[in-house]
């Protein structure tokens, strides 16, 4: 989610670029947070593409932002609610691999 790498170039300044990325990300995942309260879900009580794209976005942020899902917890029960159905376990298996070529 937080790929410095991309916007800057001086290495030293990643950090500072991550932190600013948490600061500025934090009231948007509060407000998923509080979408998530009621059913675990985004749109209503079932699985839905919204929270197929979140599980995109909430995986690059955890793998990016150090203790990200300890500040939203409801985001990593989602994750893992989400994560142990069939399809979407296979497709995220499927990416830590990176054998999305075949």
């Amino acid at each position: 989610m937080v790929a410095t790498e991309n916007y800057i170039q001086e290495a030293d300044r990643f950090e500072a670029v991550k932190a600013y990325a948490v600061k500025d990300l934090t009231p948007q995942w509060r407000m998923i947070e509080a979408a998530l309260e009621s059913t675990g879900y985004l749109a209503g009580s079932r699985l839905s593409a919204a929270d197929i794209f979140l599980m995109m976005f909430a995986v690059w942020a955890d793998g990016s932002l150090p203790g990200f899902l300890d500040v939203f917890p409801r985001t990593r029960t989602f994750m893992e609610m989400v994560g142990a159905r069939p399809a979407i376990a296979a497709i995220f298996e499927r990416h830590k691999s990176g054998a999305w070529s075949d």
